[in-house]
């Protein structure tokens, strides 16, 4: 038995009927050819395009200037999902950004003009007609909940810990409820 695996570069359009045709002149290493009453010619449609995942998930917070991140299963028209990707505030206004593309179109990051408001909700919505690159668009409409960061401040329900490794020696931990600047903390602690 032989195997052979064809990876075209770059993928296969998403959501397009493609045929594959065995010509009667291939032969195997010893020399013999193909059953000439076996079929050759096949025929596929690849996937439908579809989101597998969006950063950051559900019960994680949305940085305030983000960027929300679009995973698709095939590769997708830029054009196409910008006319269809929106990032709604609490009262339904459009959040105007811009899209980044990776170099396969199969994953986008929307970044916010500005910084979102703090420990705010917000939509992300992908509006059917989002096309794949060979022109197959998403018919249903995908909505995620994103929560921003809290006020900056120290976590009071984890509180600061201290931890004895021996005598007086040890570490205090503090958790803070937002990220914190791994550049200057150390000059502000």
């Amino acid at each position: 038995t032989s195997t052979y695996l064809f990876r075209p570069a770059p993928t296969l359009d998403g959501g397009t009927s493609y045929s594959l045709q065995i010509t009667q002149d291939l032969v195997a290493a010893s020399g013999a050819s193909l059953d000439p009453a076996q079929q050759l010619r096949l025929q596929f449609t690849t996937t439908q395009p579809a989101v597998l995942d969006v950063s950051p998930p559900a019960g994680e917070f949305l940085s305030l200037d983000g960027p929300v991140e679009l995973r698709f299963n095939i590769r997708m028209d830029p054009e196409s999902v910008a006319d269809h990707l929106f990032l709604l505030d609490s009262d339904g206004n459009t959040i105007e950004g811009q899209i980044e593309w990776d170099d396969r179109f199969k994953k986008a990051s929307f970044y916010p003009g500005e910084l979102l408001e703090r420990d705010s909700l917000y939509v992300l919505q992908l509006t059917p007609g989002a096309g794949s690159t060979g022109g197959l668009p998403i018919t249903e409409m995908a909505e995620w909940f994103l929560t921003t960061f809290p006020d900056f401040e120290v976590d009071s329900g984890l509180g600061p810990e201290f931890e004895s490794y021996f005598q007086s020696f040890g570490a205090y931990t503090i958790d803070f409820s937002t990220p914190v600047d791994p550049e200057n903390y150390r000059d502000m602690v």
